[in-house]
């Protein structure tokens, strides 16, 4: 009896275990193929998403490269326009002062003029929309949408502070900052660090022409949260970041020397802030390291 059901059930057992190994083999290959499958597929993917951040990280470089050539050009031509203000207000202060009444600069009567007719002008058409109306209606467009790193980049990309005035004036800071509570301590924003810079930049240059006190306020309050946000080692603008913080310094100064006290605590704050921005980029230049000072 032994001698038939010994061996027997040994046999049975060794086909039972020859079968649950192969079935386990079987299975750890399947699951081996999967993960596989998952690996390349997820590596397919970083690729693809790799590839669209370098593309995009490239266009906002040369957006920014081009922005930046724009706005060193429109300063210029504000400190030009400025010197010629000048010299006008200058000739114009000599005229009155040497010219009065009916009498020419060397004292002598004013010979009489004879007024010539003036022609009638032509009715001119009705106007038509211009270009700046467009600019604005599709700036306004993008900000009802919430889309503010597109609305910016409209009005930066028109090279005029009007613009970008206009656009921070509709734009709710809250929302371009990501905080309705305390947004000074929060770094978060829903625009890229690019556009921050180049936002820097024309509203500083804006600040040495503007009087009216609205705008003042908005100007001031827009930049003094591009200087908390600022990633000032960011890959995206490291290379300009430096020269557009000492211009705004400069600004900042200058527009203090004008004495206006209603200005002087916010334009105070706005300076330490982007001294602060400027040491820590002077830092990381110098230790190759970044590091954020407390506000």
């Amino acid at each position: 009896m032994k001698e038939v059901m010994i061996p027997a059930y040994e046999a049975a057992t060794k086909q039972i275990f020859t079968q649950i190994s192969s079935q386990m083999d079987n299975g750890l290959q399947s699951l081996v193929m999967q993960q596989q499958q998952q690996l390349h597929e997820q590596q397919r993917i970083q690729k693809e998403e790799n590839e669209k951040h370098a593309a995009k990280s490239q266009q906002q470089m040369e957006l920014l490269d081009g922005m930046m050539k724009q706005m060193t050009q429109m300063n210029r031509m504000v400190e030009s326009l400025s010197k010629e203000v000048v010299e006008l207000r200058g000739i114009v202060g000599n005229l009155s002062h040497n010219v009065g009444g009916g009498y020419n600069v060397g004292g002598m009567p004013a010979p009489p003029q004879h007024q010539q007719p003036i022609p009638q002008r032509p009715t001119p058409p009705p106007p038509q929309r211009n270009e700046a109306e467009l600019c604005r209606e599709e700036i306004l467009a993008y900000i009802r949408t919430n889309q503010y790193e597109q609305a910016f980049t409209k009005a930066l990309s028109a090279s005029k502070g009007e613009y970008v005035v206009f656009a921070c004036k509709h734009a709710d800071l809250s929302l371009a900052f990501g905080n309705n509570n305390n947004m000074i301590s929060n770094n978060a924003t829903s625009l890229s660090q690019p556009i921050l810079l180049c936002l820097m930049q024309q509203l500083g240059a804006v600040l040495i022409t503007s009087y009216d006190k609205e705008e003042l306020r908005i100007e001031l309050a827009w930049l003094q949260e591009i200087a908390v946000s600022l990633d000032t080692n960011h890959e995206s603008i490291r290379r300009h970041v430096g020269q557009v913080l000492q211009q705004l310094v400069a600004n900042i100064n200058a527009k203090m020397a004008e004495g206006d006290m209603s200005l002087r605590r916010p334009l105070q704050t706005l300076l330490q802030r982007t001294l602060k921005s400027r040491a820590e980029h002077i830092w990381a230049s110098i230790s190759g390291r970044s590091f954020r000072l407390n506000a």
